[in-house]
């Protein structure tokens, strides 16, 4: 048979059945619409805070106390509730999500300030875990520094500015970890390290007229072994690294078989102990995207786009995760990205849609319908999952170690501690 004879087939098969396939594709797709319009309508109801963080000029804290802090706020996570009628209602008609939050380092020429966006409901307990790991910090509710710029790309080209950005996601999946702050650890002082340097070095050089925004979006993941796509994606990991090089051999007389199994090399084993280690602390969804910002007269992209790029570089290691730029997020179209087809409309494309997710801090549709009506359908999602040992590595506050630069926002007071009876929940 031809492939114009299958094709007829086919269709005509189709034609035929239309009376057992259409009704459920058309509830399907109306489900879909519904889900998308209530989801919609939950996340434009939710209440935002804006802290900045500001930094005593002598943090004796390391990462691991920023690790306490996620594994706290991990706790906040909410799903819509198991069962029947729980989960029509939360889920089917309030269009309940898991609830996310955003992480930020923004240079605004060189001066680096710090901030963390929280649903307005977690704020005294965001504080509150805040002060229980940093307790010399100072946290005040700041307007949205996005205003720095104009909202629109015609607006900013006006003022004579331009911009470029991007995402990045882990080069291997989601079993496999980046390299920690425990790297970076030693016992003796002068040769301790602070992997946060890196990334402040670049955004401390930035100049008066530029600036650079970072923005890592946090969403606690799934914890349900049964449900969680990324602790199945564990143990199929592990389980596919165990058996890496097994072969059915012949034993005896009788045709019987056995596998044998080779043993591994310590490299292997150190990968496997690593990913089972991994999975052992919660782990948040993740999306890390920058902007870049300056006159045209002085623009250059590979500033802050090579240098957030070296930056999460020193957290590869052998056989483990790494970090790439998502090239379906890159604001700049190169001839060997395919298909290079009308790059200069593409790019203001890219540039447009990507200032708009940062400026509303948002992560990837969960439904397929928001996937297409975000133009996002066919491209690969740069979300990925650490825990709270890796988010901390990337993210966390600056010790002593790098605090003997001047372009940090500091609290130039010490602070006794934080503020007596602060109430945890609010209402």
């Amino acid at each position: 048979m031809t492939p114009f004879g299958l094709f007829d087939t086919f269709f005509f098969l189709l034609a035929k059945t239309w009376f057992i396939w259409a009704p459920f594709t058309l509830f399907f797709a109306a489900l879909e619409s519904w889900l998308s319009y209530v989801q919609t309508r939950y996340k434009k109801a939710i209440e935002w805070t804006l802290l900045e963080i500001k930094i005593p000029r002598e943090v004796r804290r390391s990462p691991r106390a920023m690790e306490q802090f996620f594994a706290s706020i991990y706790a906040l996570r909410n799903e819509p509730g198991p069962g029947f009628p729980t989960t029509l209602k939360e889920k089917y008609l309030d269009g309940e999500v898991t609830l996310w939050f955003s992480l930020e380092m923004a240079s605004f020429g060189g001066e680096i300030h710090f901030y963390l966006r929280t649903p307005a409901k977690h704020k005294n307990v965001i504080e509150a875990n805040l002060y229980a790991q940093y307790p010399d910090i100072e946290i005040i509710e700041a307007d949205d520094y996005i205003s720095r710029m104009p909202a629109g790309l015609p607006e900013l080209y006006q003022s004579g500015f331009d911009l470029a950005g991007g995402e990045f996601k882990t080069g291997k999946p989601d079993p496999y970890p980046i390299a920690t702050y425990l790297k970076f650890e030693t016992a003796q002082e002068e040769y301790q390290l602070d992997p946060i340097s890196a990334l402040m070095e670049i955004f401390g050089k930035l100049r008066p007229e530029e600036d650079g925004w970072l923005q890592i979006l946090i969403r606690p993941a799934d914890p349900n072994p049964k449900t969680s796509h990324w602790k199945k994606q564990v143990a199929e990991t592990i389980e596919e690294l165990r058996k890496k090089g097994a072969k059915e051999v012949s034993v005896g007389d009788e045709g019987q078989t056995m596998t044998y199994t080779p043993l591994k090399t310590p490299g292997e084993t150190a990968v496997i102990k690593a990913i089972e280690e991994s999975v052992l602390k919660s782990g948040f969804e993740v999306v890390i995207r920058w902007l870049y910002f300056a006159p045209q007269s002085i623009f250059n992209k590979d500033v802050v786009q090579r240098g957030i790029a070296g930056a999460l570089n020193q957290y590869a290691s052998g056989g483990l995760n790494f970090f790439v730029p998502s090239l379906a997020s890159k604001t700049a179209m190169e001839w060997h990205n395919f298909p290079y087809v009308f790059p200069k409309y593409r790019t203001a494309v890219r540039k447009k849609e990507l200032l708009k997710k940062y400026q509303e801090r948002s992560l990837p549709e969960e439904t397929i319908l928001a996937q297409w009506s975000a133009a996002n359908f066919w491209r690969s999602r740069s979300v990925f999952v650490l825990n709270t040992e890796e988010l901390a590595t990337i993210y966390h506050l600056p010790s002593h170690l790098v605090l003997t630069a001047p372009f940090v926002r500091r609290v130039e007071a010490k602070r006794a501690g934080p503020p007596a009876g602060l109430p945890l929940f609010e209402e």
